[in-house]
Formats: structure tokens, sequence, C-alpha cells
């Protein structure tokens, strides 16, 4: 491989190689791992929302209170205690013809729902809806409320900010993207090792000069006129030049021990 007319070497191409495709295969990792937590993390925080809306819409002090058995102004106070205790942004209770009888802001008590997307609640639908209220965008999760005999007799919206949602994602993924960093780091690492180590491996030589030690050895070994040959550890031929295929060329070479040939050879 050559960039600009000069040989790249082997131990780069093997760190760049490998350092690619640790970086590729991370990175498709953590988007896919990212957008899993963010989807969880989304679903988790509409769950939240919805059982909330589901304690307040079951709660007989509501009930009672929207049917006039209570003073409504005890909506306010429960409404407020359980935001506080789950953390919610927002608890708002309202009756069916759209009025708040809870509100975190107290001075919008008494004052039409914003969003307009509490329509099919009224109709008795139980759903997740996005929205911007007065408080800003959020993610809503709205639950009818009905009385013992199931006339349906107002809606409960519990909220959370679409702000803090993308927050705990941030939050959630951050740790994830470190994670991915370290990773890289430690791959690259790891590349430049294996890349050192292969270069160590062929005693500093690239794939050009080994090819050209190669084609000069050939080149000696056929230019020499007394035969030669290569024997590996169990006796056998592995390297013969002309010369010798020439002598061993009625009897075979390459595949048997050298003993068998050896004698054929012996001075007398």
């Amino acid at each position: 491989m050559k960039l600009n007319k000069k040989p790249i070497k082997l131990a780069t191409i093997i760190a760049i190689f490998v350092c690619i495709v640790i970086i590729l295969s991370l990175s498709v990792t953590g988007i896919l791992i990212g957008k899993k937590i963010s989807e969880s993390t989304e679903k988790t925080l509409s769950d939240k929302a919805m059982t909330t809306a589901q304690i307040i819409a079951h709660s007989s002090k509501v009930i009672d209170a929207l049917e006039g058995k209570r003073n409504q102004a005890e909506i306010q106070s429960y409404s407020s205690q359980i935001q506080r205790i789950t953390g919610v942004r927002f608890i708002v209770v309202m009756d069916m013809h759209h009025i708040r009888k809870s509100h975190p802001d107290k001075k919008k008590i008494g004052k039409p729902f914003v969003g307009k997307d509490e329509l099919q609640a009224m109709n008795g639908k139980t759903y997740i809806s996005i929205a911007k209220g007065t408080l800003g965008k959020s993610l809503r999760a709205f639950v009818p409320i009905k009385n013992a005999k199931g006339k349906q007799i107002g809606v409960v919206s519990v909220g959370i900010m679409i702000n803090r949602i993308n927050a705990a994602i941030t939050q959630s993924t951050r740790i994830i993207y470190i994670s991915i960093g370290f990773g890289l780091i430690i791959g690259i690492l790891g590349a430049l090792l294996l890349a050192r180590n292969v270069k160590r491996v062929l005693f500093g030589l690239e794939p050009f000069e080994i090819a050209n030690i190669l084609q000069e050895r050939n080149a000696m070994l056929e230019s020499v006129r007394e035969g030669i040959l290569a024997i590996n550890q169990h006796g056998k031929i592995v390297i013969a030049n002309a010369e010798a295929i020439r002598m061993f060329q009625k009897v075979g070479y390459h595949n048997n021990p050298i003993g068998e040939y050896a004698e054929n050879f012996m001075p007398e």
C-alpha cells in the first residue's frame, strides 16, 4: 500500500485498520445502546407520570371534593403533597368544564386548563400526551376521574417537563459514552501493541523488504552450479535449487527424508 509514492509501514497499516474497526464497532454499539437508554428513560418517566395520575384519580379525597362532599381546597393540598413525594412538575385536577381545581401556581386555580390535549380524557380515555402549557412544554399523563357509580366527574393531568426528560436521558447516556471513550483508548493502545509485536516477529522488516530478500535468495540459489538443499527438523527437503532438482529428478525430492537419497550420492 502506498501513499504519495512512499510505502506505508505494515505496523502503521495494522494500527490504522484495527483502530478503524474498534471505532466503528464501539460507535455503532454506543448509538444503539444510547437509543435504547433514551427510550427506556422516557418510558420510565412516562410510567411515573401515569402511575401518579392513577393515584390521584382514585383518591377518595379528590372524588369527594369534585362531588361537593368535601372542600375543594383539599384537592390542592393533596395534589401538592403527592407532587412533592413523586417529584413530578405538576398535578392538575379539573372538572368536566375544564376548570382547574389544583395547580402548582395557585393563581391559576379556577381557570381553564391550557394545552387542548385533555379533550380525549374528558371522553373517558387514558393516555400520554406532549403539549405546551403555562409551565412550558411537558409530557402529560391524563386519567379520567370517576365516582363510585362509574360516572366521570373530572380529569387529572400529571406532567413532567420535557427539558427534565432530556436531562435525565443525557445523564443516563453519559456513563455509556464515557465507557466507550475508555474502550476506544484501550483499543487504540492494543492496536499499537499488536502492530509493534508484528514488527518484532518480522525482525523489523516491511513486506516489500521481505519480498526483495526472497527474490535475492532465489536468484542466488539458482545462480549457483552446485546443488543446494534446505532440510527441516524432520529431515525432509523443503528447498532445492535447479541443480539439486536435476540431481534428484530420478528419485524424487521434497517429501521424503534426506537419508533415503543421501546413500545414492555417497562416494564409493
